[in-house]
């Protein structure tokens, strides 16, 4: 695997980490059942990815103590139940932006696979936030990508 192919790696599995730290974060803030069920899966689902991916690298630190070390503050208890879904909508489609051009970096077959299911599995959290969004305030979710 080629230097920047580990980067690329490590890089991708902080922001899985940075991903499952806002669900986790996100949770005790929202008071519908459904949306705090979908967050507690999705936490657990990000964390799947950090550690398919973490499990390539060698050397880097263990996914436990790369998690205790994020700085990364989410600040979300001045936010409303609908600006935090707002807000986990904006990541999911941002991540799998940035995944879909980590593939066009990647050369490495197997890599590929792996980011473009990532990028699948991404786009399928999208997806269902989206839903969650329309069901709880009946509205389709506009996104400004540029924030």
């Amino acid at each position: 695997m080629s230097e920047q192919e580990l980067e690329i790696l490590e890089k991708a599995v902080r922001l899985e980490l940075l991903a499952m730290h806002f669900y986790r974060c996100a949770q005790p803030l929202v008071s519908e059942e459904g949306l705090r069920d979908t967050f507690r899966r999705l936490e657990k689902e990000e964390e799947e990815h950090a550690r398919s991916l973490h499990c390539l690298l060698v050397g880097l630190p263990a996914l436990d103590t790369l998690f205790n070390q994020m700085n990364d503050r989410v600040e979300l208890k001045e936010m409303t139940e609908e600006q935090i879904l707002e807000r986990a909508l904006h990541i999911e489609l941002s991540m799998e932006q940035a995944i879909r051009k980590t593939l066009q970096k990647t050369r490495s077959p197997a890599l590929k696979k792996i980011f473009a299911d990532n990028a699948r599995d991404t786009l399928r959290h999208y997806h269902h936030l989206s839903s969650e969004y329309t069901r709880l305030f009946m509205k389709v979710p506009r996104l400004d990508l540029g924030s």
